[in-house]
């Protein structure tokens, strides 16, 4: 193979010198001397055919496996650059036409007869299409990158600055004080304590009669076992005389025992009240109606018995016992206070 291309390289020299001497005794113009080097190539173009046919077709089955492959190159890479661009197929089948017209052209130049410059031009218009060429038409074949729209800008609004009222000092009232009314005594307080009832002292006090008539109520059922006893006394002395007997009446002896609690709270022993009204006005206070009236009262005998004895030693009382216009009787004690005599008692008469 070596042997063989050197032979061509030596024939080669030989004819460009033998045309070369040629060329120089002709007209010598420039013109004429570049057709005789056009004539030249295709002579040794020819020679070369006709000296190894099968050579030539192997250079030039190589050469256009060379240029297949240089094509292919140039077409991945524009098939490269076509995808990169996103090209549509009419940039490839225009690579391929471009390719298609090379690849004749270069074949034209190795096997065409006529040896005009056109040929020669076409051979190198093949040099001249380049990956570039086919850069540019792809290029203008992509789709034009669509801007993307700026957001516009928003005002924001800042937030206006509100007065939020300051809470105004309320005067909290200071809470009243509020006396706390006592317990309202009952009547059984009155027992033990006569303000209950009563205020004042001797002949200038102040009496509340319903409290006190309350209170005599609670003390006739305390005693009524000595008022009892005191009864059975006075109709014995009344039987003696043949008086008839007297009848023990309750609202009469609420009455009697009024005039005991007043005299032994108010420590003032008289037939006058304390608060200077008469002995008989606590009957109308008990519902007591009468036509006929009298009071027995004794202080400091601690039984029924020592208690009747005195009355019956004094004749103005023991005629009280003894007399036919009374048919009742109420009789009262009280030992509830600290009077002087500690025993305060009376007997009221009516008919």
């Amino acid at each position: 193979m070596l042997n063989k291309r050197l032979k061509r390289t030596f024939l080669i020299i030989t004819l460009v010198a033998a045309l070369g001497l040629g060329a120089c005794g002709s007209n010598g113009s420039k013109e004429s001397s570049e057709n005789v080097k056009v004539s030249s190539e295709d002579i040794e173009i020819n020679t070369l055919a006709d000296s190894d046919d099968l050579e030539d077709e192997n250079l030039e089955d190589e050469d256009s496996e060379d240029e297949d492959s240089s094509d292919k190159d140039s077409d991945k890479d524009s098939e490269d650059k076509d995808s990169k661009d996103k090209d549509s197929d009419d940039a490839d089948s225009e690579d391929e036409d471009e390719d298609s017209e090379d690849t004749d052209s270069k074949t034209g130049s190795k096997t065409g007869k006529n040896g005009s410059k056109e040929n020669g031009s076409s051979s190198s218009s093949k040099t001249t299409v380049t990956p570039s060429s086919g850069k540019t038409e792809t290029t203008s074949g992509t789709k034009k990158a669509t801007a993307t729209p700026v957001p516009t800008a928003t005002n924001t609004p800042v937030p206006t600055a509100t007065n939020t009222p300051v809470p105004t000092a309320t005067n909290t009232p200071k809470p009243t004080a509020t006396s706390t009314p006592k317990p309202t005594a009952s009547a059984s307080d009155g027992l033990t304590n006569y303000s209950y009832f009563l205020s004042g002292t001797a002949s200038s006090c102040s009496i509340d009669d319903t409290k006190l008539k309350a209170v005599a109520e609670l003390v006739y059922e305390k005693n009524k076992g000595v008022y009892e006893e005191v009864l059975a006394l006075v109709n014995a002395e009344r039987a003696k005389v043949g008086a008839s007997a007297l009848t023990l009446d309750k609202n009469l002896c609420i009455s009697a025992t009024m005039r005991a609690l007043e005299m032994d709270a108010a420590n003032f022993f008289s037939h006058t009240r304390p608060n200077g009204q008469k002995c008989y006005t606590t009957m109308d206070v008990c519902g007591v109606s009468w036509s006929a009236v009298a009071e027995n009262i004794a202080a400091g005998q601690s039984s029924a018995s020592s208690v009747m004895d005195s009355w019956i030693s004094s004749s103005g009382h023991y005629g009280n016992i003894i007399s036919t216009n009374y048919t009742k009787i109420g009789i009262g004690l009280s030992t509830q206070y600290n009077g002087e005599y500690n025993y305060y008692w009376c007997q009221q008469f009516t008919n």
